[in-house]
């Protein structure tokens, strides 16, 4: 059901592919599609969706729900290439900072943060 949503919701967005004065619409259109290839594990669909969503002129609102969505994107991207699968218990962990480089963090700002 997911991925005949995505088709029309996709849809209905590209019939407002260049209608820039049909905002809230065209970028509400386009963060649902956007957010329905998610669900579907299409996640370069998705990037292009909320790129040009972004490309319009989109409230600031929902060019931030816009963003938080591509952040998704770019997680479950980033959990794909490691070959990572997170069961419906399990999470992962980020952490950001100028302490923190690729997969390591110093300990003694790492344990700091945990006070």
């Amino acid at each position: 059901m997911f991925e005949n949503s995505f088709e029309l919701e996709k849809q209905a967005a590209i019939l407002l592919l260049n209608q820039y004065d049909f905002e809230p619409t065209r970028s509400i259109l386009f963060r649902s599609a956007a957010s329905l290839s998610i669900q579907c594990g299409k996640l370069d669909e998705s990037e292009r969706l909320i790129a040009t969503a972004l490309s319009g002129f989109p409230p600031v609102e929902i060019a931030n729900e816009l963003r938080d969505l591509l952040e998704e994107v770019y997680f479950n991207r980033h959990l794909e290439t490691r070959g990572i699968k997170l069961q419906e218990d399990e999470l992962q962990l980020s952490l950001a900072g100028n302490a923190v480089s690729f997969g390591v963090i110093q300990s003694d700002y790492f344990f700091k943060s945990c006070k």
